[in-house]
């Protein structure tokens, strides 16, 4: 009879422990809920509670009225402010139509002399003109005439093992990104107060209109140097001996701007082929003048 009450109280006791942990642990875990960052001492972590639905519906609902409450007052000041004065720049406008309001004369496209077709602010291309462009060119994004590529390539492999490096900067441009680059050139001349007609001739001397340039052509390539001034670069002067032997030009000299009406760009260089590369460069004249068209 001992032995079982004594089995009887044991069992009683185990119970009672084991009621009391359950208590404990339940009331500890209410203890730690609730929106409060804690951190445990055991890890470093950071634990942030969720909050309730109701919680993030009534922040959002704040958010919208303050931001409608902005978007109103913003809205009023408008409503009430004074119109900008009208200027003299603000007069001048860039027309949008074919060639800008110009007349323009159609270039000669021929397709056995391909390489010798001329463009300039005066000579457009088709509106429908694409070349046929090549792959990007030595892990650029430049590309040309397909047709005129492959001598870019032997030219730029011959002068590299001359140590020269003749990095294609700009090649192929399409009619958008020329009619862009054009026309915030000439922005430049119109908010300084010149006439359309004066920021066009200006702006033309430095970029060409779209339609009208060689990048458009996708025959001409602007080569870059680790040189600031290009023209005093090893790659000019390798360019000066050498590019005619590949067919390509420097197309706007320095003492010819009267007659190219562009300035000077010695980094410019034009594909027309060995026979005409050689005869322009050997007696220093322009593709205008070897065409007749100076």
């Amino acid at each position: 009879m001992k032995g079982k009450r004594s089995t009887a109280l044991l069992i009683t006791a185990a119970l009672l422990i084991l009621a009391v942990s359950v208590a404990v642990a339940f009331f500890a875990s209410c203890g730690e809920s609730g929106t409060e960052r804690e951190s445990t001492e055991a890890t470093g972590e950071v634990i942030w509670d969720e909050p309730s639905r109701e919680e993030t519906a009534e922040s959002t609902s704040e958010a919208e009225t303050e931001t409608q409450s902005q978007a109103q007052t913003q809205a009023s000041a408008e409503s009430t402010r004074a119109p900008e004065p009208v200027t003299e720049r603000n007069l001048y406008t860039i027309p949008d139509e074919p060639y800008y309001g110009k007349t323009l004369k159609p270039a000669v496209m021929d397709k056995d002399k391909w390489y010798l077709t001329f463009v300039n602010k005066n000579y457009v291309l088709p509106e429908d003109y694409v070349p046929q462009l090549s792959r990007e060119l030595f892990g650029t994004y430049c590309q040309l005439d397909a047709r005129c590529a492959p001598y870019y390539i032997e030219m730029y492999n011959a002068a590299l093992k001359d140590g020269c490096r003749l990095t294609p900067f700009s090649g192929y441009r399409s009619i958008r990104r020329q009619k862009l680059n054009f026309e915030n050139e000439m922005r430049i001349y119109l908010n300084k107060g010149y006439t359309f007609d004066e920021a066009y001739d200006k702006a033309a001397t430095n970029i060409l209109p779209p339609y009208t340039s060689e990048h458009n052509l996708g025959l001409a390539m602007d080569i870059v140097s680790i040189n600031h001034n290009f023209d005093k670069s090893k790659e000019f002067a390798w360019l000066m001996e050498h590019g005619a032997e590949y067919g390509f030009i420097l197309r706007y000299p320095a003492d010819k701007t009267d007659i190219t009406m562009v300035q000077y760009e010695p980094w410019h260089w034009r594909y027309v082929g060995k026979e005409a590369a050689t005869e322009i460069m050997s007696k220093g004249i322009t593709l205008e003048e070897y065409l007749g068209y100076a």
